[in-house]
């Protein structure tokens, strides 16, 4: 990791600051001085640092590079979903491919490289060790109400461009060991009884005015499992789990052994959209990075909050 160039991020705090004065950081074992200027915010604003960091990196570690309008290193501690362990696995073939729709029930999807999305409109579908790039509203679209859809080992890719309101996989079903990137939100829970489990979210990006959640499930939904993912947001909001009754009651949600960083709250239980009941919500046992203003945000709901270690940053407990 010697002479790694790395873009660090910070959120200056809203301020009164005169007029244009500069300021310096200057960090321990051979970070170097890094100088900015800036005018008076009006709310808080971000400022890119570059810096040239030298061999304080620990080694025996994986790094997530975090890119947006800045980036920065952040450590996965061991154990958690990495792109090492979620993707495609290592010596699978893929064949090239362009968009499907699946009306069959009960296809077997595998070992494609697929440039544009996947609609499937049937139930018991299996998508695996595939790569999915694809701008728009969804590279992985599941039509309401199938079961038994399952999405594992796949690589899904949104470009990061031409894809407002995107989402990596929208839908219902189980979605297994999936490294996902270049989306507004990562996963869109849209129907019931839904597991997300072992993937890894990070590097969200989009066009127009996005509004990030590493998983989102945005109410009318029961019985959902999230659990052992790493989802890292690493815009300045909003979340890496979004929990809300937008569009409906939420029941027996489970938010248990993730890593979960970033955003400006990783974990959000907000019950003031509708006035619907928000029943057996649960952050439990995960471990979890403080985002730009802090853990949790929690409004007119009562989720269980339990066994959580949190950190500023990002190390393992």
């Amino acid at each position: 990791m010697t002479g790694t160039f790395c873009i660090f991020r910070l959120r200056l705090l809203p301020r009164y600051y005169g007029s244009r004065p500069s300021a310096s950081l200057i960090g321990a074992a051979g970070l170097a001085v890094a100088l900015f200027a800036f005018a008076s915010p009006a709310d808080a604003a971000m400022v890119e640092l570059f810096a040239n960091k030298r061999d304080i990196l620990p080694s025996g570690q994986n790094f997530e590079l975090i890119t947006s309008a800045s980036s920065q290193r952040r450590v996965i501690p061991s154990g958690f979903p990495d792109a090492s362990n979620t993707g495609v696995p290592a010596g699978v073939i893929l064949t090239p491919s362009g968009g499907i729709t699946v009306t069959k029930a009960g296809t077997v999807i595998e070992g494609l490289d697929i440039k544009g999305p996947v609609n499937i409109q049937a139930a018991n579908v299996i998508l695996k060790n595939c790569k999915i790039t694809s701008s728009g509203y969804a590279p992985v679209n599941i039509k309401s109400g199938l079961t038994g859809v399952v999405v594992q080992d796949c690589e899904i890719n949104g470009t990061g461009s031409n894809n407002d309101g995107s989402h990596g996989i929208a839908g219902q079903g189980t979605f297994l060991r999936n490294n996902i990137y270049n989306v507004e939100n990562g996963i869109n829970v849209q129907g019931n009884n839904t597991v997300i489990d072992g993937n890894y979210i990070h590097d969200l990006n989009a066009s127009g005015a996005p509004h990030y959640d590493g998983v989102q499930i945005d109410g009318g939904v029961s019985n959902v499992t999230v659990t052992h993912n790493t989802v890292i947001n690493n815009q300045p909001g909003v979340s890496a789990v979004m929990v809300d009754n937008y569009f409906g009651a939420v029941s027996n949600i489970k938010i248990d052994s993730n890593y979960l960083a970033g955003g400006g709250f990783p974990l959000y239980s907000d019950g003031n959209f509708t006035g619907s009941a928000m029943t057996n919500v649960s952050f439990t046992n995960n471990h979890i990075v403080k985002g730009g203003w802090g853990y949790y945000y929690v409004r007119d709901s009562s989720p269980t909050i339990s066994g959580n270690v949190e950190s500023t940053d990002g190390d393992g407990p």
